[in-house]
């Protein structure tokens, strides 16, 4: 009988494979499907996302509304040193005796107009910070946008009432006695070409 020599490598990869211990199989019914880390992370990343773009559309909205309202609180600001204008003449006009019935009737809707317009203002201020925070920013906005055209459509009354009542007080003019109460005429010569 004949004796094989192995070698020492030998040796100790078959020692080396009678020491590995079985490997047990794994339940997969416990462990995650295949792909669903992946599902999940994506899920993450989307809710992170949608979370930063609320915020800027959070962010876009309140700046549109803060240009628009100091743009029409501005033109309200305008109107309102108008108002005090027309109210000055309207009383050197009453010192002379002249009749401003009319125009105060303007002037008067002009004020209510440009007082109805700052409380609009005010509401929609209040409407913007509850928009904000509503589960439904969309139809908020919406009441936010129609709060802004409320004040926008009474800007727009306030002047065309002061416009109104200028014409009113534009034939009377102050120093002018009562029966010259039209306003002078240029005579200047026409020529016409044949």
């Amino acid at each position: 009988m004949k004796i094989k020599r192995y070698g020492t490598a030998a040796i100790a990869a078959v020692l080396m494979l009678c020491t590995l211990q079985p490997v047990v199989a794994q339940n997969t019914s416990t462990t995650t499907p295949p792909g669903q880390e992946r599902r999940e992370e994506r899920a993450e990343v989307r809710e992170e996302q949608r979370g930063k773009l609320e915020a800027k559309r959070q962010e876009n909205i309140r700046r549109y509304f803060n240009q628009a309202i100091t743009r029409l609180e501005s033109q309200l600001t305008k109107l309102q040193t108008l108002t005090t204008r027309i109210e000055t003449r309207i009383t050197a006009l009453d010192t002379q005796g002249k009749s401003t019935t009319e125009a105060k009737a303007f002037l008067t809707k002009a004020k209510i107009a440009s007082q109805k317009g700052k409380d609009d203002i005010a509401a929609a201020r209040t409407a913007l910070e509850a928009m904000l925070t509503s589960e439904t920013p969309k139809e908020a906005f919406q009441y936010v946008k129609t709060a802004i055209r409320r004040v926008a459509t009474d800007v727009k009354d306030a002047h065309s009432n002061l416009v109104k009542a200028i014409t009113k007080i534009i034939g009377l003019r102050v120093g002018q006695p009562e029966g010259n109460s039209q306003a002078p005429t240029s005579t200047g010569t026409t020529t016409t070409n044949n």
